[in-house]
């Protein structure tokens, strides 16, 4: 599976990790386009490239979360 890197745009809370302005996130593209379709991250090359010019912490997302299987019905 292909990593993606995206900058973040607002102090957000997703799969399981908190982000702060100016970090860069680091995880799966669907990830990257679930975050960036919500407005939390920017997946621009030059983006990502101000963030980590500015010293921008990578934080690497390793799994996506997902709902849970429901439960087989009894029988």
């Amino acid at each position: 599976m292909a990593k993606k890197q995206a900058r973040v745009l607002r102090d957000d809370v997703g799969n399981g990790v908190a982000f702060a302005v100016g970090q860069v996130v680091e995880g799966s593209a669907k990830l990257i386009k679930e975050l960036e379709a919500s407005g939390a991250v920017d997946s621009a090359d030059d983006a990502v490239a101000y963030a980590l010019e500015q010293g921008g912490k990578v934080i690497t997302l390793d799994t996506v979360v997902e709902e849970p299987p429901k439960d087989p019905p009894v029988t």
